[in-house]
């Protein structure tokens, strides 16, 4: 029954039911007004925070010779995915079997140089996610 309002909506807006939704970093006052007496709350909106990579295809075989696009997405707190690839940092566990490139245009591609099995890697903003690569006789 109460009435809430929130002083910055373009941090925060405030429903019917005191459900508060964040819009954008920063500070904001939320007021719940009942029967001519209010209370206030103080409510911190953040940024949202990385909290996983994942890499695409999560298995991949190839033969000596080709190469295989892999993706790294970046899955944040606020339920947002988002493709880092051009900005992750590309490894291979083992360059003599497969190496995987960090130059523009083809950030992300493995290519299969020697029978084996590497774990590509993908790095952002601290976190890390990896794919297996199978490399096979042509």
């Amino acid at each position: 029954a109460a009435t809430w309002l929130s002083f910055r909506v373009s941090v925060a807006t405030v429903e019917t039911d005191g459900v508060v939704t964040g819009l954008s970093a920063g500070v904001v006052t939320v007021e719940a007004s009942y029967d001519g007496q209010s209370g206030y709350s103080t409510v911190t909106v953040t940024e949202p925070v990385l909290e996983s990579v994942t890499v695409s295809p999560e298995t991949a075989s190839l033969a000596v010779g080709n190469s295989q696009q892999f993706t790294a997405m970046g899955h944040y707190s606020d339920g947002s995915v988002v493709d880092v690839t051009d900005s992750a940092v590309w490894t291979s566990t083992d360059p003599v079997v497969a190496t995987v490139s960090n130059m523009a245009g083809s950030v992300g591609l493995a290519t299969a140089l020697a029978v084996g099995t590497a774990t590509i890697s993908a790095s952002f903003l601290a976190m890390t996610g990896d794919a297996t690569l199978d490399v096979t006789a042509p």
